[in-house]
C-alpha cells in the first residue's frame, strides 16, 4: 500500500478565508471556494504526515455576472 494522502488546503489570499480540499487517489478537490469580483490569489498547500508541504499559487479572476465568460457546461461535480 502507498502513502497515506497528504491534507490539501485551499487559501483564497485576497479575501483571507480558507476551505480544507477532499483528497483521495493523489487527486484533490475543493467546494465551495468564495472568489471576490476580480482578481484572486488562490494558493493550494499540502501537507504530509511528516509536515513536509508543498505550496501552488494561481490567479483567478472572476467576472460580474451577465459579462461575456466562458461557461462550464458538464464536468467534475457540474449538474
Amino acid at each position: 500500500q502507498g502513502a497515506p494522502e497528504p491534507e490539501v488546503r485551499v487559501h483564497n489570499r485576497t479575501l483571507g478565508n480558507v476551505r480544507d480540499a477532499v483528497v483521495g487517489n493523489r487527486y484533490f478537490r475543493a467546494t465551495d471556494v468564495p472568489l471576490a469580483l476580480g482578481v484572486n490569489r488562490i494558493e493550494v498547500v499540502a501537507t504530509d504526515r511528516h509536515g513536509n508541504t508543498r505550496t501552488r499559487a494561481r490567479t483567478v479572476t472572476r467576472i460580474a455576472a451577465g459579462t461575456a465568460r466562458l461557461t462550464l457546461l458538464s464536468g467534475d461535480g457540474q449538474h
